[in-house]
């Protein structure tokens, strides 16, 4: 019964999540760029989560090098992605226990935020293409988490990827230009 409570209340995050990617997606394509400290953003974010991670028996770190990774980015914008990324990866492992890495780097002109698990694979018509959209792996979900992850980022110009070449791991990363 509370594992059923945590899923309802993730689906309704990321109904949340997608009307506010929308909305935040429209602001960042006409927003103005800050300078977002990418390093600093993926501890918030991991914090914020660590409570519901342990609770999972999953184990959430974070690993940032010690050197600043500037990126510019629509700050909000920026944090929904890395909430989405890291919520996504807890409900993967929401079966088992799991761990789940973030990690920041740098990629020539990219700051690199990367969240790994170890989740179940995804389904191959998902993993032909993963940010389309109105497809999920868990029940109850409405399949745009990954969709409105897309559009925030290429609305503050940068990207998002998609891996799963390790054997136990699925990796999604997203890719932001590095303030200047």
């Amino acid at each position: 019964p509370r594992l059923r409570v945590i899923a309802e209340s993730i689906s309704r995050i990321e109904e949340h999540v997608s009307r506010l990617a929308q909305g935040l997606a429209s602001r960042a394509n006409g927003g103005q760029r800050q300078e977002v400290e990418l390093g600093e953003l993926a501890e918030r974010v991991v914090e914020r989560f660590r409570p519901l991670a342990l609770e999972r028996h999953v184990r959430l770190v974070c690993y940032r090098p010690a050197r600043r990774v500037r990126v510019a980015a629509t700050p909000e914008a920026a944090e929904r992605c890395v909430e989405t990324l890291v919520a996504n990866a807890l409900a993967a492992c929401q079966e088992q226990r799991g761990e789940i890495q973030v990690a920041v780097s740098e990629e020539g002109d990219w700051g690199r935020l990367q969240v790994a698990d170890t989740g179940p694979s995804l389904e191959t018509e998902l993993r032909r293409a993963p940010f389309a959209g109105s497809m999920s792996m868990r029940r109850g979900s409405s399949g745009l988490g990954l969709a409105s992850l897309r559009a925030l980022a290429e609305a503050m110009g940068g990207k998002v990827g998609y891996d799963e070449s390790d054997a136990g791991w699925v990796r999604f990363a997203l890719l932001l230009r590095r303030w200047s």
